[in-house]
């Protein structure tokens, strides 16, 4: 449970840092978009590390949450995928 505990930290941690990264850099551009996945792979770590850890509710919520953002984003659907995309 220590391993996945370090885990958890970590990805957390990274997460933070990321998503910093990606507020700050301009959107759409190569750094913004791979923080960004990065960003989302940490948080869905985080999110089933917190599963495994004994929160269920909040970290299954969080993996479900994070992923359909993702998904809805232009770097992992594409805009002609995205079903809320202005093109």
């Amino acid at each position: 449970m220590q391993l996945v505990l370090s885990i958890h930290v970590a990805a957390g941690g990274l997460a933070l840092v990321l998503g910093a990264v990606a507020l700050l850099v301009k959107k759409g551009g190569t750094i913004h978009r791979r923080s960004g996945l990065l960003f989302v792979c940490a948080m869905l770590v985080m999110g089933t590390t917190a599963s495994i850890l004994g929160n269920a509710g909040g970290g299954l919520m969080t993996v479900y949450f994070v992923g359909t953002a993702g998904l809805l984003s232009d770097e992992q659907c594409g805009s002609r995928n995205n079903p809320i995309s202005k093109d």
